[in-house]
Order: structure tokens, then sequence, then C-alpha cells
């Protein structure tokens, strides 16, 4: 039996991670797009990630073409990207709501007209064994219930192939460091209100040790990019947006988004920008071992 204390979760056979878009429902989905992660990133990074250039590298699915989406830096971020998603024929969007799913299979199709899109909040996928050639998962793969979490797990490394590929990815702790640490500036009495236990934030060492029986081939890979912003709306409307800051909503309404933006501007003024750390480190897997995960 393995121990299971990185997701503190056990399962019946091999372990997988699927696609979730960051949009919950489709209200949020245009006002998602104005404030979406490349958005930010084109706007105001002083120092390139360069994940999409990896990914366009380093990702090479097999003949077949056939991928599970649930991809780092949001669904919104590689629509924009051709080249990426013209590598696949068939790619299978795994995702609680189904209307973040209908935007993003909609985007993707104008981008890549004959790419097949499916689509689905089940956790039985009607494919055969050793069928997907790369899975990806998304940052905010630990904010969904535990419950749909580890079914989609489950599912998704059956489905992969031997030779198959999976990348992992979480955003290190440093990028919500830098966003409470404003938020308690602004006001330190808001301290024991923020949930920082929500994000399951996991050691970079750890994913590693838990993808070894797994893969026969386990390395990380990291990025970071530093965002100097200047626009105190385009700040509240990436906050406002992010399926990461749900918990900071309720907070800054209460305390009154004007105080909030006009405490953002007066910081802006008097530094000349805010400084926001994004991280992230991305696990990727190769080559699945024959072992079963015990319960």
């Amino acid at each position: 039996m393995i121990a299971n204390n990185l997701f503190n979760f056990s399962m019946k056979n091999k372990m997988l991670v699927p696609f979730f878009t960051k949009s919950s429902n489709v209200q949020n989905c245009s006002y998602r797009r104005k404030y979406d992660l490349v958005y930010m990133m084109e706007k105001y990074a002083t120092s390139s990630m360069d994940y999409l250039q990896w990914v366009n590298e380093n990702v090479n699915p097999n003949k077949n073409k056939n991928a599970i989406e649930f991809i780092d830096i949001s669904g919104l971020a590689l629509m924009k990207h051709k080249e990426v998603f013209s590598k696949f024929q068939n790619v299978y969007v795994l995702d609680q709501y189904f209307g973040g799913m209908i935007h993003f299979k909609t985007a993707i199709k104008n981008i890549v007209s004959n790419l097949k899109v499916s689509l689905s909040t089940k956790s039985k996928l009607n494919l055969p064994n050793h069928s997907i050639d790369i899975i990806f998962s998304n940052s905010s793969f630990s904010l969904i219930p535990e419950d749909v979490r580890m079914s989609f797990l489950s599912e998704g490394l059956r489905v992969l192939k031997d030779d198959g590929v999976l990348y992992f990815s979480n955003l290190s702790a440093e990028y919500y460091d830098s966003i409470y640490e404003l938020l308690i500036e602004y006001d330190s009495r808001l301290a024991s209100g923020l949930d920082w236990s929500q994000f399951q934030i996991v050691n970079v060492d750890k994913v590693h040790d838990f993808f070894k029986p797994i893969f026969s081939e386990v390395k990380v890979e990291y990025f970071k990019s530093d965002w100097w912003i200047t626009n105190v709306d385009d700040l509240i409307g990436y906050l406002l947006s992010e399926r990461e800051f749900d918990s900071l909503k309720l907070i800054i309404s209460e305390s009154g988004l004007s105080k909030f933006r006009t405490f953002l501007l007066n910081k802006i003024k008097e530094d000349g920008g805010i400084l926001i750390k994004r991280r992230v480190n991305l696990i990727i897997g190769k080559n699945k071992c024959s072992l079963k995960l015990a319960v």
C-alpha cells in the first residue's frame, strides 16, 4: 500500500489528473475573458515564464494526437495559441461546470476548426484503456470537491497510454502570498478571514515523490513571472474573476470595494505599481508503470 498523504486520497487502479476551466458559470464568462491570465501576463509581466513557448516546443503527442485537457494557465490562455492546439486531433475536456466548457469549446473551434472537442462533467469517459497521449492538469485542480477530483484522477490514468505523458501543475505559495499580503496591508484585521488552507498548496518535492511509483520518469520544470501592475481596475478585475480568489471576494465586498480601490490606487501612485509574483511548478510524468495504487 502506498501512503497518499499528498492528496489525502486512495484509490484502486491508477491515478490521473483532468482539465478544469476557470469559468464556474456562463454568466461569468465575458467578465473572465476580459481579465484572463494571458491578458495580465501580456500587459504586466516583467519576466516571462515562457510557459506557452515551452509547451509548444516540448508537447509532442503521438500520431493519434488525443489529449485530455486541464491546462495550467487556464483554457483561455492556450485558446489564443493556435500552434498548441493544432498539435491535436481530439481533445476531451473534463470540468465540473458545463457552462465554462461550452465557452472553451467555442473559442478553440474558432482557432482550430478541424479539432474535435468533447465535453464531459462525468467521471467516466467513453474511451478504451490506453487511448490518450497527453493529460494536462490545471493549477486550480485542488479547488474542486475531493470526490470529483478523485473520480477524475482515477479515470485519467485509466485512459492514458503507457507511453503517454502527464503534465501536473500547481501554483507555489509565493503567488498566493503576494496577493494575501496585499490584502493584509490594506486591513490587518482581515487576516483572520483568509482561508489559506483552501488552496492545498503542495510541496513540489512531495508531488515528485508521489508520482515516482506511477511513472518511470518524473521531472519538474519551474516557471516564474513577475507582474508589475499599474492599473487598479485591471488588478481588481483579475482578482474578482479568478476562481482561486473566491474567498477574497466576500471580504473585499464587506470591506467596501470603493475603499479597497482607493487603497490600491494610492499604493500604485506611491510605489509606481504593485508587484505580483506568479510561480508555477510543472511536474512531468512519463512511461506509466504497471503498479496499481492500493486502497
